[in-house]
């Protein structure tokens, strides 16, 4: 795995305060960070000096990052009052995380920089049939004891054998052990008894039932369910070392929602098609070789189903990030708006009250995890009654001020379980809600929906797809500024990767397709309409498209009459799904389709 910046470099940098601790006023709405130099907009929103000036220069005509309007004018004014307030909360905060730094090893990371590392994690970890890695937390390890030792050691090897290699790696763990390596660096396993090395962990074995799921690209809401775990002990497949890995399937099997990142030290290297349970240093030494690799797919002759990498010296492997981690089912009925519960299950908005939703936002005196993990339940909640009380709903909980800022953070945050639970909640609230939509837009952001379609998590980025939809519904406003923000081409790219597989994402294309129809309404022909419009006559006929599903063939007809009626057909046509039209009788009666 590629990083743009060194994964053990030890540069000086202050420290850097959880987002999970930054009130949700002193943050700039485009680069998610508590801002240094704010400064107040035409559109009245307050923004990070340089990240707003940036913005204004993309286009000819001013447009606000939040509502996509035309601003009056570029211009900006510093807001002097804000940044006094930044200043004596940031001062008061570096001074709690500096310490908590000096305790632990461990530093939060600056947004892009975590944005980096969770490119390399959803890489490595590839296409899952019905599952999904969702990234909550990376922390950086600082740790110059170990890095000296790391160094020492390479200088060492590389002596020794002429080259060292050094690569990166991931190893699976729980989070207390993590932490004590972040101190303490790797300690080697200890033999029996018998002179035996045994490894004690846990196995995450996947249910049937999700191996067996249709790959989707969402999220599940309870990633507790998609896994049995049972702690044992097993012989070290090759001895007395530290074992990587560079398959993320393995390590996320072999972990408790934790991972570290490594750089490893490999010296020379011995590959191994099967298992030696004693190795030691001292052994491999004699053979001349300072670490093995063993090789996939070799389970039958006695060695690994996964890569992996063994190591014989503590100081050749250095942590470098430490990574929270869940792994969740994924499948279609969650990144769409979802039916409402069955009676029993209805999830109403008078159960809770709006003091104690806040409440769960507001936690103090909490780890920077701990207060994650109480929004992702209440935004999770959010969604439950959004989608079961949608309109009582609004009215009890939306039409807070205090309540729509922070669900709008947490759709902003770097951990990737609480984003999607808000994008899941803002979704619920504006399914068919136009009122709710233009809310939405206003709080979450053009410049946050153009970040989302990149997200490096293909879950969030379907999600943010689900989200276009839904804003667009019956919000001409929304549908305008979503063109003008630029978010077609970006659609345009992701309906072209989708077409390509043999085995096609359904829920995926049916979600494109219904947010370029909507987005077709209006939208200018600098667009790439051939590709779109190809694609929809490609997978409305039934003919040349045979799996289709009917969802599917029914948004991708919907493309291609709102582009060439701009939106107006029969309402007959429309409410029998886009099946069937008589070329002889049409019905008086028309209906916008973007809103059918």
């Amino acid at each position: 795995p590629d990083l743009p910046y060194p994964l053990s470099s030890q540069e000086t940098m202050a420290p850097t305060v959880s987002q999970s601790e930054i009130p949700s006023e002193f943050m700039c709405p485009i680069t998610r960070e508590a801002m240094k130099d704010p400064v107040s907009a035409a559109d009245g929103y307050t923004y990070e000096r340089e990240a707003i000036t940036s913005w204004l220069k993309r286009t000819q005509q001013p447009l606000s990052p939040m509502t996509g309007a035309v601003l009056e004018h570029a211009f900006v004014i510093p807001n002097q009052i804000v940044k006094n307030m930044i200043t004596e909360w940031y001062d008061k905060q570096v001074i709690a995380a500096a310490a908590r730094e000096r305790e632990s090893s461990l530093k939060e990371l600056t947004p892009a920089q975590s944005t980096e590392v969770r490119g390399m994690l959803q890489k490595a970890f590839g296409w899952k049939k019905g599952r999904s890695l969702v990234v909550e937390r990376v922390l950086k390890i600082e740790n110059a004891a170990a890095t000296g030792r790391f160094n020492a050691k390479k200088a060492e090897l590389q002596t020794a054998r002429g080259s060292c290699p050094v690569v990166t790696k991931f190893h699976g763990t729980s989070l207390e052990a993590a932490e004590a390596i972040a101190r303490g660096g790797f300690k080697l396993p200890q033999a029996d008894d018998d002179g035996d090395f045994l490894g004690k962990g846990v196995r995450v074995e996947l249910k049937d039932a999700e191996e067996d799921e249709e790959g989707g690209a969402g999220g599940s809401e309870s990633s507790t369910e998609a896994a049995s775990r049972e702690p044992r002990m097993s012989f070290l497949m090759f001895g007395q070392a530290v074992y990587v890995s560079s398959d993320l399937d393995k390590v996320t099997r072999f972990a408790e929602g934790t991972m570290l990142v490594v750089d490893c030290a490999l010296g020379k290297t011995q590959e191994a098609r099967k298992a030696e349970y004693n190795l030691t240093e001292a052994k491999m030494k004699e053979k001349g070789f300072d670490s093995v690799t063993a090789l996939a797919g070799c389970q039958g002759e006695g060695g690994c189903r996964f890569e992996e990498y063994a190591l014989y010296h503590p100081d050749q492997v250095l942590p470098t990030h430490l990574v929270h981690f869940k792994i969740v089912k994924t499948g279609g009925g969650a990144i769409q708006a979802q039916r409402v519960a069955d009676t029993g299950d209805r999830v109403e908005a008078k159960s809770r009250t709006l003091r104690d939703i806040l409440d769960q936002f507001s936690v103090e005196d909490a780890t920077p995890s701990q207060i994650d993990e109480k929004r992702i339940a209440v935004c999770a909640w959010l969604g439950s009654v959004a989608r079961d009380d949608q309109e009582k709903a609004t009215r009890a909980f939306l039409s807070d001020d205090r309540l729509v800022r922070h669900l709008a953070v947490c759709a902003r945050t770097s951990n990737e379980a609480l984003q999607f639970m808000a994008l899941r909640a803002w979704g619920n609230f504006c399914y068919g809600h136009e009122q709710n939509q233009t809310l939405a837009m206003e709080n979450l952001g053009i410049h946050l929906i153009l970040f989302l379609l990149e997200n490096p998590n293909p879950g969030i980025r379907i999600r943010a797809v689900g989200i276009i939809w839904t804003l667009t519904h019956r919000s001409p406003q929304n549908r305008m500024a979503l063109l003008g923000g630029g978010v077609v081409p970006k659609l345009a790219g992701m309906l072209e990767a989708a077409i390509k597989p043999e085995r096609k994402p359904w829920n995926v294309l049916r979600l494109l397709f219904g947010a370029l129809a909507n987005l077709s309404v209006g939208g200018g022909d600098e667009f790439p309409w051939e590709l779109m419009f190809g694609a929809a006559l490609r997978f409305g006929d039934e003919e040349e498209e045979k799996d289709a599903p009917t969802k599917v063939r029914e948004q991708a007809i919907r493309l291609v009459c709102n582009r060439v009626n701009n939106g107006v057909v029969p309402v007959d046509w429309a409410r029998n799904g886009f099946t069937a039209l008589s070329s002889v009788f049409i019905p008086e009666e028309q209906v916008d389709e973007e809103e059918a």
